[in-house]
């Protein structure tokens, strides 16, 4: 079947249902049609998708969704994390004129060790409560909600996604921040976990990203 993705009606499914061709196979389950007001009920051809969606999201629309979503993550943390801020400030502000790169960085990891470690496991919970609540019961965070699109399940289509998926999602944005608390190893690989998302952003048929795969999702239209 050469046709664009959207919700169609299956050779061989029960008369009267729909499933969604995602450009290259069917996915999910058949569901009842919901034909156009006004238009012939047919077997075959195209349906209106159902009110969760079913057009994939474009990759520049989820770049444009995720930039709103950091934007506010980083004002939340910088109100959390602010305390130790201004430590790393002053720590700089006392150091000699002439200190060199390696006494700066030395000073900054030494208040950053010292921290409280609440501040920073505070900041990396918010960051995956706000993922997790949101796309759990809202279908999306801010920025995806901002900019009409939605996160539901990959087989059926619905959105908001289970409450497990939701959550296998938002593991990513906890570790993410952890990579701080953690170590070196914890933000090497987040970066390669960002740098593999990017990639499978633009190569795969859905435009899944790692998160996706990990949560059995995709993000579509509203």
């Amino acid at each position: 079947m050469a046709a664009e993705p959207g919700w169609y009606h299956a050779e061989g499914d029960p008369p009267g249902t729909q499933r969604f061709w995602n450009g290259g196979q069917w996915v999910g389950d058949p569901i009842a049609s919901q034909p156009p007001t006004g238009a012939a009920t047919a077997d075959t051809g195209w349906h209106d998708p159902p009110a969760s969606g079913g057009e994939l999201a474009s990759p520049g629309r989820r770049i444009a969704a995720r930039a709103i979503d950091l934007l506010i993550l980083l004002v939340v943390s910088l109100v959390i994390l602010w305390p130790i801020i201004t430590d790393i400030a002053d720590a700089l502000d006392a150091l000699p004129s002439n200190a060199s790169q390696e006494e700066t960085q030395a000073v900054i990891e030494d208040v950053i060790e010292d921290a409280p470690a609440g501040r920073l496991l505070g900041a990396a919970l918010f960051t995956f409560l706000y993922d997790f609540l949101m796309v759990g019961f809202l279908g999306g965070t801010v920025g995806k909600l901002l900019l009409g699109l939605r996160v539901a399940n990959a087989d059926s289509m619905r959105t908001p996604p289970s409450l497990d998926r939701a959550g296998r999602r938002a593991l990513s944005r906890l570790i993410g921040l952890l990579g701080g608390v953690l170590g070196g190893g914890v933000s090497a690989l987040v970066i390669l976990i960002s740098l593999a998302s990017l990639v499978l952003l633009f190569a795969d048929s859905r435009h899944r990203t790692v998160m996706d795969f990990i949560g059995q999702t995709v993000v579509v239209k509203k």
